[in-house]
């Protein structure tokens, strides 16, 4: 009537804060706390965010002091100190003001319409002094209620899971005063998504601004959070949104909220819903959605002028985004860690104090205002030092309760160290975990993951699966590996020197929590738990992914697994694992074959010769081009399937592996290529019942990639004993090269196979395509955007048909190094770096070649063994040539 709006006016003294009366230039933290603030700012921006409301962070520290006001005191009357649960039994049992009633059931109606709408609850911290630490993960999230009693109690839940123990610890981390602490409520409507995910608008790992990052699953999205699931991983280029990086990971059910209300503070109904074969390892989420996803966060980032993680949705063709916060660069990250201290206090002290800061406040306002005259003091001052006078004495009691963990925890060690002697490793205990030791032991690389924290660390391992056990003791010399991650396991994450993870990508709770304590981690890594045992030693790379298990232990388990079963039943096993402990150990003449490190890899191209000459000359080189599989097959007196019909397809297959895990062990921890497709039906044809092992339809000059898809269940077979090799044998830097792509969509149907047979993308598994027509040249563009890690230009072939040649006429002179062949090679090269892929070249014994190579900046050449030593001189020298020059 006057003009005024309900916002300007009021804006200070609401409970609630519903999302239509209010614009974010109208609050501030103080009022609605961070997420809740972040809400409002995302509205301003035009951008879609779900109905909600939120409750005043003054709720929270009134409701408090009305929950704890006497019956705190009553309880710490007792001998013991109360556990987090007494607490929390208290918050439970507390009651909200009839005026905050009045207005959440206003603000809940609005939201719900003509029926109770479905929500989520959600803290929203008010901690100004500390805007750079992000709470992510640490208090409570409670989904899927409905209901207003449901919501109420909810909010409960939220003010409740501030007094646990993992909170505490936390906060000791990063600094933070609980007392000071406030708490506001995000209420929101939820939505059942197809597809969730979290976008940073920044690279999580290495904070490279130029670049953001979208992961994504099918349904809800709390499994990422949480690290149930590895989601797809898209890495964008930010200029123009083209996706440069594709992992996608093989999900095979989703998770769905079930119908019905559900209890607050009771495990959450779920369903899990299996997803068909034809789904499962299919891109979660189109690339025109995914671009539609990056434009989004772009724009809160824009708006706030500060990298942003957000949490979006897709429903029915729709992006929502459900919250979103500023990230935290990592120098800053690094300079909270630097300046963190340990504190010394329980969660009933913060109980104390929150009741007793409250109680204080309120006199401060009453002696401000003018009181009649009144004998005696009043009843709040005498609490106050009833409060002082409890609070001394829980302080006491828990020092004695320290005291008295302490000691339980140096029995344990001890009995712990007996443990370990009485299984002969000896060595470990009586070389504490320090830079000295770690230096002596020897590693072998072991698998890889996702790299979700910088840092590398070496310590002991301590399997902790899925729950955790009584009695853990963690120290920064251990590394936790976690089966699944539970909110118990927090304090323990924050303990601990390193951290691995079956599941979990980037953006997952533990991956955050570790970034800000500064923790490397490798999350996504499938088998940790089922590879590593309690008393391994490892090294873990968060830079990169990788995981490196000391030779000394695995040889001590052997020792000790002997001195338990002198007899095992087994003997082929204990030949292979102590094969395996003698892995990336060639012994190699330094003064023979120099290692000379060069930016340009100069790689070993061994096709099917695997003899033992050959072992010294990798081991000293950057890697293996590739061993082509098709070659070793031909050396085989029966064709595959002729082993799979007459039921000895395990010892062919066995023969095979052991090929492919002894060259992995030459390459040490440099990669080694597997090659498939490189022969034609012709030439397996010639083999032991080779016609029936072929298509009859099949041409005789079909090969590469056609023959391996027209022949499904043949390169299943190949794909199979590849899959053992990397999983069973633990060759983990094996990756795979395919013959003769052809176009786009057949590089796209070749990934397909490849995903559906269990391969799952990581840092150390690429796939490269080998180009080897001039078609292909045509086509790179389309082949390379099917997403590939990198190309293979096999120079030989391509010479031979620009020089019209056959193919397999070994009689034939083809010339490298014409200037034609050259032309088509740096048009490829140019193309293949303008996608920031790897590009291998292969260029025989062609010094000239590999100078050229040099210049044209390319990942790698791939040269004969015997020329390898000459040709790592010739690199060596060129780059030094093009330092001097520029």
């Amino acid at each position: 009537m006057f003009g005024f709006s309900k916002s300007s006016i009021t804006a200070k003294d609401q409970m609630v804060y519903y999302h239509e009366d209010f614009s974010a230039k109208d609050l501030d933290e103080t009022l609605v706390g961070r997420k809740g603030l972040s809400l409002f700012d995302l509205r301003d921006m035009d951008v879609p965010v779900p109905d909600f409301f939120v409750v005043s962070p003054k709720v929270y520290k009134e409701f408090l002091l009305n929950a704890f006001d006497s019956k705190l005191a009553s309880l710490l009357e007792k001998v013991r100190n109360p556990a987090s649960e007494e607490i929390e039994r208290l918050i439970l049992k507390g009651k909200f003001s009839e005026d905050f009633i009045q207005d959440f059931m206003r603000a809940y109606s609005r939201l719900s319409g003509f029926s109770k709408a479905w929500v989520s609850v959600r803290s929203s911290v008010v901690y100004p002094s500390k805007p750079k630490v992000s709470f992510s993960g640490i208090f409570s999230t409670e989904l899927s209620l409905r209901g207003p009693e449901h919501v109420l109690d909810s909010i409960k839940h939220v003010y409740a899971s501030v007094f646990k123990e993992q909170v505490l610890v936390y906060a000791n981390q990063h600094e933070i005063d609980l007392t000071e602490l406030e708490m506001g409520v995000v209420v929101q409507r939820m939505v059942q998504p197809e597809v969730s995910g979290i976008a940073y608008t920044l690279d999580p790992i290495t904070s490279d601004d130029k670049k953001m990052s979208i992961e994504a699953v099918f349904g809800l999205g709390d499994v990422i959070a949480d690290g149930t699931l590895t989601p797809d991983q898209y890495f964008l280029e930010k200029k123009r949104l083209d996706v440069v990086e594709k992992h996608i990971s093989p999900q095979e059910w989703m998770k769905i909220r079930k119908a019905g209300v559900r209890v607050p503070g009771t495990k959450e109904e779920f369903e899990k819903i299996k997803i068909s074969s034809a789904w499962s390892h299919q891109q979660k989420l189109e690339d025109k959605n995914i671009k539609t996803v990056a434009k989004i966060a772009l724009i809160a980032e824009d708006r706030s002028s500060r990298p942003q993680s957000i949490e979006w949705v897709w429903e029915s063709g729709n992006v929502w985004i459900l919250q979103n916060k500023p990230l935290t660069p990592k120098a800053d990250l690094e300079e909270m860690n630097k300046n963190s201290a340990e504190q010394d206090s329980s969660v009933v002290d913060v109980a104390i104090d929150i009741v007793k800061e409250e109680k204080l406040k309120n006199k401060k306002l009453r002696d401000s205002v003018p009181q009649p005259k009144s004998s005696g003091k009043n009843s709040d001052d005498d609490q106050i030092e009833v409060l002082d006078r409890l609070g001394e004495k829980i302080r006491v009691l828990t020092e004695r309760a320290n005291k008295i963990d302490q000691s339980k925890k140096d029995k344990l060690a001890k009995k712990q160290a007996a443990s370990l002697r009485k299984l002969g490793k000896k060595t470990l205990q009586q070389t504490p975990v320090t830079s000295t030791s770690s230096s002596k032991r020897k590693f072998e690389f072991l698998l890889s993951g996702i790299g979700s924290s910088f840092g590398e660390v070496t310590g002991e391992v301590l399997v902790i699966g899925d729950s955790v056990p009584k009695d853990l003791v963690v120290t920064k010399d251990t590394v936790l590996v976690i089966g699944k991650f539970i909110s118990k396991m927090k304090p323990y994450v924050l303990q601990a020197g390193g951290i691995l993870m079956d599941e979990g990508g980037l953006t997952s709770d533990i991956s955050i929590l570790c970034r800000e304590a500064n923790i490397p981690a490798v999350v996504g890594t499938g088998l940790s738990s089922a590879l590593l045992q309690d008393g391994d030693w490892v090294r873990i790379d968060g830079n990169i992914g990788s995981i490196y298990r000391s030779k000394v232990s695995s040889e001590t388990k052997v020792a000790a697994d002997k001195s338990e079963k002198p007899e095992p039943q087994n003997q082929e096993s204990t030949k292979t694992a102590s094969k395996k402990d003698n892995k990336n150990s060639p012994q190699i003449d330094e003064d023979d074959i120099p290692r000379i490190p060069t930016a340009t890899k100069v790689l070993i191209n061994i096709g099917e010769d695997v003899s033992e000459k050959y072992e010294r000359i990798v081991s000293s080189m950057d890697g293996i081009a590739w061993v082509d599989m098709d070659l070793l097959m031909l050396h085989e007196e029966k064709h595959l399937m002729a082993y799979v019909k007459d039921g000895t397809f395990k010892s062919y297959s066995k023969k095979l592996e052991e090929i492919l895990d002894k060259v992995s062990d030459w390459a040490g921890s440099n990669e080694a290529i597997v090659s498939m497709g490189s022969m034609s039906v012709a030439h397996f044809r010639n083999l032991v019942k080779g016609t029936s092992g072929e298509l009859k339809e099949a041409a005789d000059d079909l090969s590469g990639a056609p023959r391996l898809l027209s022949n499904r269940k043949l390169f299943s077979r190949y794909l199979g004993i590849f899959k053992k090799v990397r999983n069973v044998y633990r060759s983990r830097n094996l990756s795979l090269a395919l013959h003769a792509p052809l176009n786009g969509d057949i590089m796209k149907e070749l990934k397909k196979e490849i995903s559906a047979s269990g391969l799952r993308r990581t840092s150390t598994f690429n796939i490269f395509p080998v180009i080897e027509n001039t078609s292909e040249l045509l086509l790179l563009s389309e082949i390379i955007s099917a997403g590939v890690d990198g190309v293979i230009l096999n120079t030989p072939l391509i010479a031979r048909q620009i020089q019209g040649l056959g193919v397999y006429d070994q009689s034939a002179l083809y010339d490298i190094e014409a200037g034609s062949v050259w032309k088509v090679l740096e048009k490829a090269i140019e193309l293949a770096k303008a996608e920031n892929i790897k590009v291998i070249v292969v260029c025989e014994s062609s010094t000239t070649l590999v100078k050229k190579c040099v210049e044209w900046g390319v990942y790698g050449v791939a040269v004969s063994p015997k020329s390898a030593k000459e040709i790592k001189s010739v690199v060596s020298e060129q780059e030094t040539k093009i330092i001097l020059r520029n």
